[in-house]
């Protein structure tokens, strides 16, 4: 697996190329701040990708997915387009779950435990999100994915 400077130099240098060089959707990424790389687990917690924000003024506006071994799978915006800055979602919320999304699905059934959280993603890499095990009192087990929009619980997959 390559370390995290390498993969932010990757994603620095697909904003110069197309399609983020010439598309005017994708603007506002020319002009973002890389932040750091962070590696997203799959739904077993092994590594299964590096995940690139691009940055403005504390909220990303897209990302960059580079394989572990380094190579671009993908650069995409959130919203519609480069000005759709009430769809980026601040960058703190991923270095931490929020604490009320966490006591929310804590809240959503009596004897609820939950395990640790961990950054991953619900079916495509796309949909980054925090995944949460959840253990309900009668022994039966959930997945609760906390998103930029919102939370869910769902069957395990």
């Amino acid at each position: 697996m390559i370390g995290a400077a390498e993969v932010e130099a990757i994603a620095a240098a697909a904003r110069r190329q197309p399609p983020v060089a010439d598309d005017p959707r994708m603007r506002a990424l020319r002009g973002a701040r890389v932040g750091a790389a962070r590696v997203i687990a799959g739904p077993a917690r092994a590594p299964a990708f590096w995940w690139v924000p691009f940055v403005v003024d504390g909220l990303v506006c897209g990302w960059a997915r580079v394989g572990l071994d380094g190579a671009l799978g993908e650069v995409a915006i959130f919203g519609a387009d480069a000005e759709a800055r009430t769809s980026w979602p601040p960058l703190a919320f991923f270095d931490a779950p929020p604490a009320a999304a966490l006591a929310e699905v804590a809240a959503s059934d009596a004897g609820v435990t939950l395990g640790e959280p961990f950054l991953s993603h619900d079916r495509a890499p796309s949909q980054i999100a925090w995944r949460v095990d959840v253990a309900l009192a009668d022994g039966e087990r959930r997945v609760a994915l906390i998103s930029p929009a919102g939370w869910y619980i769902r069957p395990p997959a």
